[in-house]
Order: C-alpha cells, then sequence, then structure tokens
C-alpha cells in the first residue's frame, strides 16, 4: 500500500481544487504545477527544466516514501509524461481528464501554436477578460452553471496570468510525447465525466489504463463530483 497520493491540479488551477476530495483520502497532498505556485518560471526555462524542477518537488512531498501519482488535465499529462520518461516511479498513476498525447509531429505542431496563441492572449488581456472566455468554452459549460463556481474562479484570480502562460507554452501537449501506446507496468486509473466525450472517448485508447466514467459530471469532474471520483480512487489496488 502507498504511504501517499500526490495530485497535480489543472493549468490555471490549485491545489484548492482537490479539497473535496481530500475529504475522503486523508493521505491525499496537492501539489502545485511550476508557474502557479512557489516555482517560478523564468526567461531561461525549458520544458526539460520545469519537468525536472516539477520531479524534485514529488520526490521532496513523497520523502522517500511509497507513493501514487496523478493530476487533473495538464497535472496529469505531467504526472504520466514524468513516469513514462522515468524521472519518477510512483507504484500507480491517477489520471483525471488527462490526454496521452497528440500521434502525429503535425497534430503537435498545431497544437504547440494554438497554445502560444493563447498564451500571448493571456499575456495581453485583462485576466478577468480571458478566464470568462476561458470558461465559456463548451468543455466548462457544467462547471460554469455549478453552485460552486464562482468560488473557483476567485481561486483561479489569485494567479499571476504571465506564470501561466509560461507555463502553457512549456507544458503544452503539443510538447508531450504520445503516451497512449506506452507500457507503464504500473496500475493506472483514468477517470472522466461521462458528458465530457472528448476524454470519455480517450480512456479507451490508453494502453494498459483502467477507465472510470462518471455520469452526470462534465470536463471538470473532480469539481462537480468529489466523492464519486474519491470513491474510485479509493479502489486502487495501491491504496488498499
Amino acid at each position: 500500500m502507498a504511504d501517499r497520493l500526490i495530485l497535480l491540479h489543472g493549468w490555471l488551477g490549485d491545489p484548492g481544487d482537490f479539497e473535496g476530495l481530500q475529504r475522503h483520502l486523508p493521505e491525499m497532498t496537492g501539489l502545485s504545477l511550476p508557474g502557479h505556485g512557489k516555482r517560478v518560471l523564468d526567461a531561461r526555462a525549458t520544458t526539460e527544466s520545469v519537468l525536472e524542477g516539477l520531479a524534485e518537488d514529488i520526490e521532496r512531498v513523497a520523502d522517500t516514501g511509497s507513493y501514487v501519482l496523478g493530476g487533473y488535465s495538464m497535472g496529469g499529462r505531467a504526472a504520466a509524461w514524468l513516469t513514462a520518461t522515468g524521472r519518477l516511479s510512483p507504484q500507480a498513476l491517477v489520471l483525471i481528464a488527462a490526454s496521452p498525447g497528440l500521434p502525429t509531429r503535425s497534430r503537435r505542431d498545431e497544437r504547440r501554436a494554438v497554445d502560444e496563441v493563447r498564451a500571448q492572449q493571456l499575456r495581453d488581456q485583462e485576466f478577468t477578460k480571458f478566464l470568462d472566455r476561458w470558461y465559456r468554452l463548451p468543455l466548462f459549460a457544467d462547471l460554469r452553471h455549478g453552485e460552486d463556481f464562482e468560488a473557483t474562479l476567485q481561486r483561479r484570480l489569485q494567479r499571476d496570468p504571465q506564470q501561466c502562460a509560461r507555463a502553457l507554452e512549456l507544458l503544452s501537449v503539443g510538447n508531450q510525447p504520445d503516451l497512449t501506446e506506452h507500457d507503464f507496468e504500473r496500475e493506472v486509473l483514468y477517470i472522466a465525466g461521462l458528458q465530457d466525450r472528448k476524454y470519455a472517448d480517450l480512456a479507451t485508447g490508453w494502453k494498459n489504463v483502467r477507465a472510470e466514467l462518471i455520469p452526470g459530471a462534465g470536463h471538470a469532474v473532480h469539481l462537480q463530483r468529489p466523492d464519486e471520483v474519491a470513491a474510485r480512487i479509493r479502489e486502487m489496488e495501491s491504496l488498499k
């Protein structure tokens, strides 16, 4: 049994996004992505240096103990990325609405270009207006109309938009290898909202990954249905 569960939040998020999960998973620690907490990204930062720094942060929290690693969206991608490239060796992975990557170089190039444009918009626009546009995306329709959305939005406003822009550029899915066929050789749980069709469908494509789809939830499934997400995580062999 793992001593600890370490989860990374998504882009623009913070560890407070996991408060609902932590009520049921006391061994859980939420950890900030680079550019979202204490680890500042400067002009010299590269994708490799960001991943190395994040691995150091995770190992510090793990404190030589055994752990399950995971995260939501960008955080889940980072967890899988670090594990697949051998930087970390968790007992298991929990991937919440996280992409396995893109299968071709052309698609990765296209996505990197999209994220660079989005990062520049974040730098140029008033932050409140950017967030309003971001959460009007169909991906977040369920979250936006939920009763806790305003509290989530207030936490987002505490972020530094310049740092978040840099994090998006460096940790873009366009920079990530395609992990769909990677054999993680460990327990991997993938969780997505059933109404989040894009990510629910992605779950079926991962090699040796157990998928759990949560009814009545969209992309931000951990915010909408924390009790059910926690229950699925609690069932993992690595946490029993």
